[in-house]
């Protein structure tokens, strides 16, 4: 059985939600609980904006990639299930990585626009990524 274009258009749309719903979540929650603050404080609670929104939306990735595994195993007459994988995003990186885009806030510049942009976009790589993770561990890789 060959997976249809169809097939993967919709498995890659469902990735798709889920990565744009992390941005968007991030985007407009550091917009708004971190204007004001230090960029110490900012950076803080940016990092756990961005924490949230991997958990959240990563796990609606890992069930897209599953279902989509699940449902091709099932047509090709394979008996594998899928299963989703805690710990996917390492926390140091998340870490890493806001306090690297905290420069946007600190030294005075005061670009929290560019500083939410660049979490968001974080947190949407690390969500595509979850699922793309996850399907390549059921398949054994």
């Amino acid at each position: 059985m060959r997976v249809s274009a169809g097939e993967l258009a919709r498995y890659r749309a469902r990735l798709e939600g889920a990565r744009s719903g992390a941005e968007g979540y991030v985007r407009a929650r550091v917009l708004d609980e971190c204007a004001g603050l230090r960029t110490s404080e900012a950076r803080d609670l940016a990092i756990e904006i961005v924490e949230d929104a991997v958990s959240t939306f990563g796990d609606q990735a890992q069930s897209a990639a599953c279902d989509f595994f699940d449902e091709v195993a099932e047509a090709q007459g394979v008996g594998a299930r899928s299963s989703m994988a805690d710990g996917l995003t390492d926390r140091d990186d998340v870490e890493g990585k806001v306090r690297y885009y905290a420069r946007s806030i600190a030294y005075g510049r005061g670009d929290l626009p560019r500083f939410a942009d660049d979490c968001a976009s974080r947190a949407g790589f690390y969500v595509w990524r979850e699922g793309n993770v996850c399907m390549a561990s059921n398949c054994g890789g």
